[in-house]
Parts: C-alpha cells; sequence; structure tokens
C-alpha cells in the first residue's frame, strides 16, 4: 500500500493522484486545488528520443490544459542558466522525493558518477510543489521498481483526476 502525503492537515479536501505506487498528495483548500508545476526545460537542447522523454512533445499542452484547470505552471528555459544554478535546481528537486518515496533518478538525469548533469536539458525535468511551500514532493521523470514514469504519464494523471 503507497504511502500518502498531505501537505497541510487543515485541508477541507485531498486528491491522490496515483502513479504505479506512487501517490502525489493534492490538496484542495475551497475546492481550488493546491500545487504548483515547474517544468525545468532548455529551449537550445533537444531532448534524448529515449524512454525517459516518452510523450514530451505533448507536455506543453497538457501544462495548459491544467493552467485552465488552476493549476499554476511555470516554464524554466534552463539555457539561460549558469552550472551552478542548474546544480542547484537539481539538488532541489531530487533529494525530498527521492529520500521520502524511494524512487531512483539519478541515472534518469545522469548517471551513476555523474548525477544530474542531464536534468532539464537532455532529458527535462518536472517538479510537483505544494503552493503552501516550496518543499518538492515530486519530480518527474524517475525510475520506480524499473519503470521509468515520464513527465506526461504524470501530467495525463493529473488531468483525469480533476475531470
Amino acid at each position: 500500500m503507497p504511502t500518502r502525503f498531505l501537505v497541510d492537515a487543515q485541508a477541507l479536501d485531498s486528491i491522490t493522484i496515483q502513479l504505479y505506487t506512487v501517490v502525489v498528495g493534492v490538496q484542495t483548500i475551497n475546492g481550488v486545488l493546491s500545487m504548483e508545476l515547474t517544468l525545468y526545460y532548455s529551449s537550445t537542447t533537444k531532448p534524448f528520443d529515449d524512454q525517459r522523454n516518452d510523450g514530451f512533445g505533448d507536455v506543453f499542452g497538457l501544462l495548459k490544459q491544467l493552467e485552465k484547470q488552476g493549476i499554476s505552471c511555470e516554464v524554466i528555459d534552463t539555457s539561460y542558466l549558469t552550472a551552478e544554478q542548474m546544480g542547484e535546481a537539481y539538488i532541489h528537486s531530487v533529494v525530498g522525493p527521492t529520500q521520502l518515496k524511494k524512487y531512483r533518478v539519478r541515472q534518469v538525469f545522469g548517471s551513476a558518477r555523474h548525477s544530474g548533469w542531464l536534468f532539464g536539458k537532455q532529458v527535462p525535468a518536472l517538479v510537483v510543489f505544494s503552493s503552501e511551500s516550496k518543499v518538492p514532493e515530486d519530480v518527474y521523470p524517475h525510475d520506480e521498481l524499473g519503470h521509468i514514469v515520464t513527465i506526461k504519464e504524470c501530467l495525463e494523471s493529473l488531468l483525469a483526476q480533476l475531470q
């Protein structure tokens, strides 16, 4: 049974979104969804054509649909960030979710020796935050028990739960 994470004990309602065994705790306050999505993507570097980026061509359209549903979506063009800023973004985005939810990202966004060097470049990254805090709750894509859970899968699941 998956672990459920609620962001705020004061919530009037909560929606749970399940992707395989990953559960993203989403909170509503007075019927308004309380979460933020941040996509790290480079406008100058083409994403790899592999399973980590399956369906990435649909991501921008899905983000627009979520914005229409009231979800805050931000796209950060990593081509304007320094190597230091990218390193900080990677560490901030993956440490919490990987420790709490026990999925792997090191080789999704890099290699065993060089973690994170593909983050937001050849492998775009979606980070899920609670609106109440800037602590990441999930990062996509990630490797969960040998299955790569993609950004597209996350966004489609979220849209399905909202309808």
